[in-house]
């Protein structure tokens, strides 16, 4: 969902094709209006910061969506083209219109040698949770690339490894975040016990550019190599519960001003439990370190907690909630005695759908969003109403 920052995932339904269908298209409209489409403080100075007392504003949006998904022998192919519009009452400059892609191919060469070919492109409008320059549009155009291979050696061992290309655009400047090209390599070893059930070791390494100069005022670099080791567990406990577990540890250095390196234990876990056929509970954690460049930070640390349940109440009718906490500790400043931030924020979203037809979904949704912070201009408070229809043929 574009706009959409803070821990919330979007609410916009993504389009899938009827069974057996080779080749399906959806159309899609959504309304929402949003208190706060600025994320401003509640006792911001809105006119002089957006040019106009009124923080809120309605979204439109239109969606076009292809989808070709064909299976020929042991090959898998899907290609999924959405061409997308959307437009801002009151603040037209932010309006855009894009079309973004998801290309994969999931090759067998045999039982034992299998892999993916892939390639998407997605651009959205950021939100403004921490871009701060409201006169510009916080377009971001993300575009990623990778190979994978999966060996079969022996038993229930097997190696794994790929390669990724990832390149993130940012238009309007977000120098926290900076526009960069990433190349990756990752390698390890996975143990299958049965399916659902398996243990695997991985270890990454990537390097990244900055499409910027060197600057030796902001200590804003041009390179970094990143890397990172982790050890994931999928273990299926019941027919109706499953589990993953992971634990790591990343290291960033750059190339020129290693006061901004840092480097930390990560993990996460994740627990699915559908009770009935009917219903369904996921809850997660989250512990990161994320890169975020500016006076007061070289990186923040954050935890995420997220409850999602979701009920088919019958045929025609789903129901899908969802609760999300998170704590962001900004840390690593570069100009002394600045105010280390830290932040939390959450959420909490609502969404019914009702579908008359196999082709044909109509919804409601809304969400809340709140962050309270102990540097004043990143408080914020927003809710979100909307409607949504979509049509597959």
């Amino acid at each position: 969902m574009l706009l959409t920052g803070g821990v919330l995932v979007g609410s916009a339904p993504v389009a899938h094709a009827q069974s057996n269908d080779v080749l399906s298209a959806t159309a899609r409209l959504d309304m929402k209006y949003d208190s706060n489409l600025f994320l401003l403080p509640s006792d911001a100075d809105a006119a002089s910061l957006i040019g106009t007392s009124k923080k809120s504003a309605f979204v439109y949006t239109e969606d076009a969506d292809l989808l070709f998904d064909k299976t020929y022998s042991l090959q898998h192919f899907k290609v999924d083209v959405d061409a997308l519009n959307q437009s801002f009452q009151g603040f037209h400059y932010l309006d855009f219109s894009t079309v973004n892609y998801n290309a994969q191919w999931d090759w067998h060469v045999s039982p034992r040698l299998t892999g993916d070919l892939g390639a998407s492109r997605h651009e959205e409008l950021g939100d403004y949770s921490n871009f701060q320059q409201y006169n510009v549009r916080n377009l971001e155009i993300a575009n990623e690339q990778h190979f994978d291979v999966d060996y079969n050696v022996y038993a229930h061992w097997h190696v794994i490894g790929g390669l990724q290309r990832f390149s993130l655009d940012n238009p309007g400047a977000f120098s926290q975040v900076g526009s960069f090209t990433e190349n990756s390599v990752q390698a390890g070893v996975k143990y299958v016990a049965a399916p659902g059930n398996q243990v695997t070791v991985l270890a990454r390494n990537s390097v990244g550019t900055f499409d910027r100069t060197l600057d030796p005022v902001n200590l804003l670099d041009t390179q970094y190599v990143q890397r990172q080791a982790k050890l994931i567990v999928d273990y299926r406990l019941t027919g109706h519960s499953t589990v993953q577990g992971w634990v790591g540890y990343t290291n960033r250095q750059y190339g020129t001003f290693s006061v901004r390196d840092f480097s930390g234990p990560i993990g996460g876990a994740s627990v699915n439990w559908t009770p009935t056929d009917k219903s369904s509970v996921s809850v997660s954690f989250v512990h990161d370190l994320i890169d975020y460049e500016d006076d007061a930070s070289s990186y923040y640390m954050t935890n995420v907690v997220r409850i999602k349940p979701t009920w088919n109440v019958t045929s025609k009718v789903r129901v899908s909630a969802a609760l999300d906490f998170a704590y962001n500790a900004f840390r690593d400043p570069v100009v002394p005695g600045s105010t280390l931030r830290t932040d939390k924020e959450w959420g909490s979203e609502l969404r019914v759908e009702y579908q008359p037809i196999k082709s044909t979904v109509l919804a409601a949704y809304t969400h809340w969003r709140k962050r309270s912070s102990n540097v004043d201009e990143f408080r914020y408070d927003d809710n979100v109403v909307g409607i949504s229809g979509s049509f597959t043929f």
